[in-house]
């Protein structure tokens, strides 16, 4: 039987290829044809990635997505994904994990944030055997879609989308917030992001054959440049206290590029999204302000720290500014998993912080235990849609 994911799997970004990779791995383990619908959209493409990623590291998410993901004929509009599911008969559609319930509001200037996205699915209306068609959500995202300003038009249209779906499972609280702000009674789950279940159900084919180029224990760091050079004193600091123990220190890629200056080696260009779940896999500790290093650190109970903007933010409505740290998922997912006090907003990474994250990342015994089991859950929540 076919079932179709519609995420992000394109995207240069190695968070969206490898929870797009375990979904459909995930589906084949449950003896299903998975089938990812190849939608690029141009704007997107050219707009967003295009301009931030260099050429030779996309064309390594391009190959990643040839070689690895069940990919469909490319989708550009609306009207080719109705072809599509019409031609191929498709009567289930899984939609996520990753941001796929993000509104930019005021209106964007891309499409895939755009009120109402394809994500939506309410093209889905216009196709042939729609009555026939279930849809789901599996651990969606809306990141920071700030719903409260949204005026009663969108969340009106928003519901009705909504009744599209079948089933919807969520990845973080302040996803299920905004989805009961659009749909009071509408029932939502949070579940984990499929990255949690890689280890489990991707083919070991796929990762064994990866080499990491760095021998010897290594911590990682994974700062985008910005906050690197506002932050570079203190992590030169994490550096010498790290070398001193042992580890090399070397930074996280990503797609767009990253803070580098504090290397003792440097990761070759381009990365493939395989390479960049093993490099964090071996390591011994990671220190990053991204979400998905944090997913797969706990996956493979690798030593961290978040380093979060999204819980940086604060409320001025109290009386005393309030730190309003649930509206952030890389909070939300190290609460979730019984690691909160490893997470630290942007604004306390400090020197009196330097301490306590060499001897977490190289000291501490830590339990990982809450989060042993987010394989089978997110393998059952696939179970539980009862697709036909």
């Amino acid at each position: 039987m076919k079932v179709a994911i519609l995420t992000y799997h394109w995207i240069h970004n190695f968070g969206g290829q490898l929870q797009a990779l375990a979904t459909s791995e995930a589906l084949r383990n449950l003896g299903y044809e998975p089938i990812v619908i190849h939608l690029v959209q141009p704007d997107v493409k050219k707009e967003f990635y295009e301009k931030l990623v260099p050429k030779i590291q996309q064309n390594a998410h391009v190959e990643f997505c040839n070689n690895y993901l069940p990919i469909s004929n490319v989708c550009e509009t609306e009207d080719d994904l109705i072809q599509l599911i019409d031609k191929e008969n498709i009567k289930n559609i899984v939609v996520g994990s990753d941001a796929v319930f993000f509104i930019k509001y005021p209106e964007s200037p891309l499409s895939d944030t755009r009120y109402p996205s394809l994500f939506w699915m309410r093209w889905i209306e216009k196709c042939k055997n729609y009555k026939e068609i279930s849809i789901f959500s599996i651990s969606a995202s809306c990141m920071e879609t700030n719903f409260r300003v949204m005026p009663s038009r969108i969340i009106k249209g928003l519901n009705e989308s909504l009744k599209n779906f079948k089933q919807i499972t969520v990845r973080d609280l302040w996803t299920k917030m905004f989805l009961k702000r659009v749909s009071l009674f509408t029932r939502i789950t949070i579940t984990p992001d499929p990255v949690m279940s890689f280890n489990t159900y991707v083919n070991k084919e796929f990762l064994d054959p990866i080499e990491v180029p760095i021998k010897g224990k290594y911590i990682l760091y994974g700062l985008q440049t910005g906050v690197g050079n506002a932050k570079k004193d203190i992590l030169l600091e994490i550096k010498k206290k790290v070398n001193a123990l042992g580890y090399k220190f070397i930074a996280l890629p990503f797609p767009e590029g990253s803070f580098n200056e504090l290397d003792d080696e440097t990761i070759p260009n381009p990365v493939n999204p395989l390479l960049w779940y093993k490099l964090i896999q071996n390591a011994s500790g990671i220190l990053s302000e991204k979400f998905h290093p944090i997913v797969v650190s706990i996956h493979n109970q690798v030593p961290f720290f978040a380093i979060d903007s999204y819980g940086d933010r604060v409320s001025k409505k109290f009386i005393i500014p309030i730190r309003v740290k649930f509206t952030s998922k890389t909070y939300d997912l190290c609460k979730r998993n019984g690691l909160k006090n490893n997470h630290i907003p942007t604004s306390l990474l400090q020197m009196n912080t330097v301490d306590k994250i060499v001897n977490g990342l190289c000291n501490k015994q830590w339990d990982f235990s809450k989060s042993q089991n987010r394989d089978k859950e997110f393998l059952e929540t696939l179970k539980g849609f009862n697709f036909k």
